[in-house]
């Protein structure tokens, strides 16, 4: 099989790029190589609403079959990647033998960390990663009264929310001293560990998994710190890595995931890469990053795509992510690293509240629960612009007015 455009990765930026591909005048053949049986689906929503609300495939799918049909797409699903080789244009699959390509895009994104301990194996211990863990999340929680979520990021206080608004005993093991640590304010993180603590949420910080214990069935945990906890379901959600496995022998950049330009191209001219599989360079911080969320996916497959047809389109986003957890949603645009000063405005005790994070002046990113789409809209835009908030700082803390205006003053 030979495609001119040839998308490898069944997920948001494969989808996001092969529709731009065609709305940007794409003529040639287009497919989608993808290892899962369904068609690209949002995954947001697994670790929400899908397990809570029990929502089916259809529900969470991108475009449905005939957008893929009507539009001269071919989608290859249950098909892995097993190899690439740039100098022939051409990839090796598990049930589709050899495919060659015009232009390519990676978008295969990431995989789980998984825990290698004592009794890892047992039955009733998930990683949420696609559909079908969601699925079998869902229906373990039909007969489970105790939980246990291992790591305290973004995915791990998702599900412990969701367990325990199913009425599920919960407990959150953090192996670091603070919970959504990645975000580096005590503010944060006080607020949501005094917020899970009242909705009935146990947690155990500084602490880690030593042993998985049960016959066939996990039933209980023990810590690297001496604790034992009874359970009838385990997740496990430490973090993630890309998927660049296949790529290895390639001679494609890696470090951390697929090294792109801002225009998304690797060090071969025919391939580009988008998504979270992505370490690129993002000009508004001067850093390289990985950023692992579907706004940044939808963007950099439309970027790729565009620049695939031989168009000059550049990444220079303020990268955003959303939560919701309980009856509380947060939004977080730019990037917290090495930032030295953190302001807080509006009311922790209110649940309405931003944190703005600085760094010589100028602001780099903020946290939003409960805040207006206005101020989110400020907050971008005052990244963007690189605007050094100086003398106006003491104002900002306390926040009333669109942002810009206060820094125009």
């Amino acid at each position: 099989m030979v495609f001119d455009y040839l998308l490898i990765g069944g997920g948001l930026a494969s989808a996001s790029a092969a529709e731009t591909l065609r709305k940007e005048g794409a003529g040639g053949t287009i497919a989608i190589i993808s290892d899962e049986e369904l068609y690209p689906y949002h995954r947001p929503p697994l670790s929400k609403n899908f397990l809570i609300k029990n929502l089916k495939s259809e529900d969470i799918i991108v475009y449905d079959e005939s957008f893929y049909k009507n539009n001269n797409i071919d989608v290859l699903l249950g098909t892995k990647v097993l190899t690439l080789c740039p100098q022939r244009k051409m990839v090796e699959t598990d049930n589709q033998g050899s495919i060659r390509y015009g232009k390519l895009l990676i978008a295969t994104g990431s995989r789980v960390k998984k825990l290698n301990v004592p009794g890892s194996n047992l039955r009733g211990i998930y990683y949420l990663r696609n559909i079908s863990d969601a699925e079998s999340i869902q229906r373990a929680t039909s007969y489970s009264k105790k939980a246990v979520v291992v790591g305290s990021g973004f995915i791990g206080m998702e599900l412990a929310s969701v367990f325990a608004q199913m009425g599920i005993r919960t407990t959150i093991i953090s192996r670091g001293k603070n919970l959504l640590a990645r975000l580096g304010s005590r503010e944060i993180s006080n607020f949501f560990e005094n917020y899970y603590k009242n909705k009935g949420v146990d947690i155990i910080s500084g602490d880690t998994v030593k042993e998985f214990q049960g016959t066939r069935h996990v039933n209980r945990i023990v810590t690297e710190r001496g604790k034992t906890i009874s359970c009838d379901i385990v997740a496990v959600g430490i973090g993630v890595v890309p998927e660049t496995a296949f790529l290895e022998s390639s001679g494609v950049s890696l470090d951390n995931g697929i090294i792109v330009d801002k225009s998304m191209q690797t060090n071969f001219q025919e391939i580009y890469a988008a998504g979270d599989v992505t370490r690129f360079y993002d000009p508004l911080f001067r850093a390289h990053r990985r950023v692992e969320h579907w706004d940044n996916a939808v963007k950099q497959g439309k970027i790729a795509s565009k620049n695939m047809l031989g168009k000059k389109d550049y990444y220079n986003e303020v990268s955003y992510f959303f939560s919701d957890v309980f009856d509380l949603s947060f939004d977080f645009l730019g990037y917290s690293s090495n930032t030295d000063e953190r302001i807080v405005n509006g009311s922790i005790a209110d649940k309405s509240f931003s944190v703005y994070y600085l760094k010589s002046g100028i602001l780099r990113a903020g946290f939003l629960l409960n805040r207006s789409s206005s101020e989110a809209d400020a907050v971008r835009d005052l990244i963007r612009n690189r605007v050094n908030v100086g003398k106006n700082k003491s104002r900002l803390a306390s926040l009333k007015i669109p942002t810009e205006k206060v820094i125009a003053q």
